[in-house]
């Protein structure tokens, strides 16, 4: 029958849709994820780049060292946390 078949175009024509816009917030979604992990990769490497120049260099960790890097220390029961200033948080 035509209106079953006109019923059954148009429910496809919507499913159609309803994925076309699925696909377009999912491409958003990876585009972003893709920008935070590259932002993390850059900070990674730009923290090895520091390390491995204060391993190199021979001297001693300065309070200098300490104020420049360090943001803040939160002192839990069993853990320090330390948030650097690059934003970065390390838990011992």
């Amino acid at each position: 029958d035509l209106a079953d078949l006109f019923s059954s175009e148009r429910a496809t024509l919507d499913q159609e849709q309803t994925l076309s816009q699925e696909y377009d917030r999912l491409s958003e979604e990876i585009t972003r994820l893709e920008k935070a992990i590259t932002q993390k990769k850059r900070k990674k490497r730009r923290i090895s780049e520091f390390i491995k120049a204060l391993e190199e260099s021979g001297e001693e960790f300065s309070e200098t060292d300490w104020c420049v890097m360090v943001e803040k220390v939160t002192v839990f029961k069993e853990k320090l946390v330390f948030l650097l200033t690059s934003g970065a948080e390390v838990e011992v």
